[in-house]
């Protein structure tokens, strides 16, 4: 009989939920507006049936974390600016920007 312990293995994805950074399902829910909580809800709907059906995580855990992403974003309010700016660079207007430098934290 073999005795050995087997090597943990590195997991190919994780999903975060907890703390100000990875907010829950129901933390999303709850402070989405609710023309953008709909959408959520048929999203993650969507990505649990996957889930269930095929025994596959990967779609949930990205749907997660860009959702946690958006929620973060809406925080911060930042959400806004962010989406103002990527419609005048996908018009074709040229924006100022930051050496990568200038905006680490410290």
């Amino acid at each position: 009989m073999d005795t050995t312990i087997p090597e943990p293995r590195t997991p190919d994805l994780v999903i975060r939920v907890g703390g100000a950074r990875w907010p829950s399902p129901a933390e999303i829910r709850a402070e989405l507006p609710e023309d953008v909580r709909a959408e959520f809800e048929r999203e993650f709907a969507a990505a649990l049936a996957h889930a269930h059906d095929t025994g596959q995580l990967a779609l949930l855990a990205d749907l997660l974390a860009g959702w946690q992403r958006h929620l973060i974003l809406r925080r911060t309010g930042d959400y806004e600016r962010v989406l103002e700016r990527a419609a005048r660079l996908h018009a074709g207007e040229e924006l100022e920007t930051v050496p990568a430098a200038e905006t680490r934290r410290t």
